[in-house]
């Protein structure tokens, strides 16, 4: 549990569990362990946790900002702030770079779950007949085709939000 110690109203720091905190010269103590008129001779009061906003790791950054006083009660806030350009430009080629791996490992995966390498193997050795291989060929073929057209897609991408906006395939495609 989070507490804000916040004498008068003025908020100070916040007070985590567990965390000692020396409120006077002659209490040094958990928030928690605070009897309920000590907390009010010393400002502490429990933190009302709210969901975080969305942020876009690629571009944003989001951070825990200083509480408000709302209708009596400590409300947490957020802050989402846009990384300057240098930042986004690295972080553009990571979200490219992750984007292109998390799709090649699924299409791998897909690959390897409808025809695992003991069968490409044995196809490939003419163990299976031809009708067989053709559609295995053709899947994978597809498979790879998809994770190509994707990977490109990706690599054009010169902003955050066109990278956002390409949709990864459901693997397996065309079963």
């Amino acid at each position: 549990m989070k507490h804000v110690h916040a004498p008068n109203n003025i908020f100070k720091e916040f007070a985590l569990s567990g965390e000692v905190i020396e409120f006077s010269s002659t209490c040094k103590t958990t928030a928690k362990r605070l009897t309920p008129e000590q907390a009010v001779e010393y400002g502490v009061s429990k933190l009302q946790l709210v969901t975080p906003p969305y942020s876009n790791p690629l571009s944003q950054i989001r951070t825990e900002a200083d509480p408000l006083l709302v209708d009596g009660v400590w409300v947490q806030q957020w802050a989402v702030t846009d990384l300057d350009a240098t930042t986004t430009g690295g972080n553009l080629i990571t979200g490219k770079e992750e984007r292109q791996d998390t799709n090649r490992t699924a299409c791998t995966a897909a690959i390897l779950t409808v025809y695992p390498e003991p069968i490409q193997r044995s196809a490939s050795l003419g163990v299976y007949p031809g009708d067989y291989i053709t559609t295995m060929t053709s899947f994978i073929a597809a498979c790879i085709a998809e994770e190509n057209r994707v990977f490109n897609l990706l690599e054009a991408a010169t902003t955050v939000a066109e990278i956002d906006a390409i949709e990864l395939p459901t693997w397996p495609i065309g079963v």
